[in-house]
C-alpha cells in the first residue's frame, strides 16, 4: 500500500484506512463524521468529494 506523507501527517482513503485497521468502511465513516461534529477538524479542508461505487 502506498501512503502519501506530509511531514508527521498521513493521508489514507476509507479502504485504505479499513484495510490498515481491518474493519468495514462503516467505522471509519462514523469515527469521521465524530471527528467533524466535535469540530477537531474541519471538513471542507480534509474531505475529497467522490463517488464510491459498491463493489459487486
Amino acid at each position: 500500500m502506498s501512503v502519501p506523507m506530509d511531514g508527521d501527517t498521513v493521508w489514507l482513503s476509507q479502504a485504505q484506512m479499513t484495510e490498515l485497521f481491518n474493519v468495514d468502511r462503516t467505522v471509519i465513516t462514523r469515527h469521521v463524521n465524530n471527528i467533524f461534529k466535535e469540530k477537531e477538524l474541519i471538513r471542507e479542508s480534509n474531505v475529497q468529494k467522490m463517488h464510491i461505487a459498491k463493489d459487486s
